[in-house]
């Protein structure tokens, strides 16, 4: 079968993006008959046999724990001569890079818009301060430029691919655009008329809903979706999805007399049944590489809007399953005259134009990429 294959990834977990990924990417391998090894600095599944390399981190902080990562697993991954070495997190001399982020200066500038007043005097001065991203930085350019092993590197989406080569001037580089997959088991259009997210929030089925869902309310434009709200119709309302504070939200749409419409649903279990009760699903993000949730909302069958600072952009074609505007134009009311034209789109629409893949073909075309290395 080849050489042995190693995935490095600073915590081996069912939980979480990239841990995630790399839990179904192990088992993925071991099924097709390969000898794989996962190198990790804290190993928190139920694998426990000498497959898992781990070794522990420093504490306490992100900085001691990357680098002491970085550190560790660089040099097992420099002096692994007989294996084919797959990089998911930040360690050099690995042959195959998964670039599961932009470039993080990138997304430092990026996030910053969307932050405003004294949030983002403070976002400034807290990363200023913070050493992790000056790690972060130099492991990146020690990655992608000083890397004698480098063969491949897989990008999420194609803003990734274009803010790496750019920023590192990266012009001899090999890659390929291999995107997130969504599991079409759990994420897809319910046929049938009832849906227990009706009864459980009391809604109504005579309303419209639009739906947002993000941990972080203020980097995904939260703030616009609200504002355009107020240009339209009363039977027009916002679900929104995700476990912050919404304390400045809710003054926000009480300043705007619609906080009868804007509904904080809280960490919500079954977001397939959330993205089915919505007529259209909206992430006016300032900075995703590729966000999981417009791939989710398309699989359900919702039409989607979101910026050209979303990798999954990608996915979204202009009027046939969703809308795309540029955080230049970002404003309540140009969001609302796109939720008016992507409310007329047919959910049987959404689910023919949107080329969505399974764990299987991502993971098929990692192999595919791989072939000529291992």
């Amino acid at each position: 079968m080849g050489r042995k294959i190693v995935l490095f990834i600073r915590t081996f977990s069912k939980y979480g993006g990239v841990e995630n990924f790399c839990y179904r990417f192990y088992h993925f391998l071991v099924e097709k008959g390969y000898e794989v090894k996962v190198v990790c600095g804290e190993n928190k599944t139920d694998i426990k046999n000498d497959s898992v390399i781990e070794f522990g981190l420093w504490r306490p902080g992100r900085f001691l724990k990357t680098f002491s990562y970085y550190l560790k697993a660089s040099k097992i991954a420099k002096n692994n001569d007989n294996s084919l070495n797959i990089a998911l997190t930040k360690v050099n001399f690995c042959h195959v890079i998964r670039s599961g982020s932009g470039s993080h200066l990138d997304f430092l500038i990026n996030s910053l818009r969307g932050y405003r007043g004294y949030s983002k005097l403070k976002k400034i001065i807290k990363r200023l301060f913070s050493p992790v991203n000056y790690l972060t930085v130099f492991i990146e350019k020690k990655m992608y430029r000083d890397n004698p092993n480098l063969k491949l590197v897989v990008f999420q989406s194609n803003m990734a691919k274009k803010e790496f080569l750019n920023r590192y001037n990266l012009t001899n580089l090999n890659y390929k655009i291999i995107p997130n997959s969504v599991n079409k088991n759990i994420f897809k259009l319910m046929y049938d008329d009832y849906n227990s997210f009706y009864e459980k929030y009391s809604l109504s089925k005579d309303k419209i809903y639009v739906g947002f869902a993000a941990s972080n309310f203020e980097l995904k434009g939260l703030i616009y979706l609200i504002d355009a709200i107020k240009y339209l119709p009363d039977n027009v309302e916002l679900l929104i999805a995700g476990n912050r504070n919404p304390k400045k939200y809710i003054e926000k749409a009480k300043k705007l007399k619609i906080e009868d419409r804007v509904h904080f649903l809280g960490k919500v279990e079954n977001m397939n049944d959330f993205y089915n009760v919505l007529n259209v699903f909206c992430l006016p993000t300032f900075y995703d590489t590729c966000a999981n949730v417009v791939l989710e909302s398309l699989a359900a069958g919702t039409p989607v809007i979101t910026t050209t600072n979303n990798g999954a952009q990608d996915f979204v074609l202009d009027g046939k399953n969703g809308f795309l505007l540029s955080v230049d134009e970002l404003s309540g009311a140009k969001l609302a005259d796109l939720i008016v034209k992507a409310i007329k789109i047919n959910k049987y629409d959404v689910i023919r134009y949107s080329r969505l893949y399974t764990d299987g073909e991502i993971f098929n075309q990692y192999l595919e990429g791989i072939k000529g290395i291992i």
